[in-house]
């Protein structure tokens, strides 16, 4: 889990999963990253997009 708002979504076509948070007047998209690559990118995009650690 990212964080307690923060969602990932994954395309049923394509190797990519997208970080988003739903708020109340929006959609905040954190990244959209390729699967195949550094997991450890996740984390880096989490915390600047989001600031917070993933847990």
């Amino acid at each position: 889990m990212f964080s307690a708002r923060a969602r990932r979504g994954l395309t049923d076509r394509f190797p990519f999963g997208v970080l988003y948070q739903v708020r109340t007047d929006c959609i905040l998209i954190g990244g959209i990253m390729h699967l195949k690559r550094d997991p450890q990118r996740w984390q880096e995009r989490t915390r600047a997009a989001f600031g917070k650690q993933p847990t």
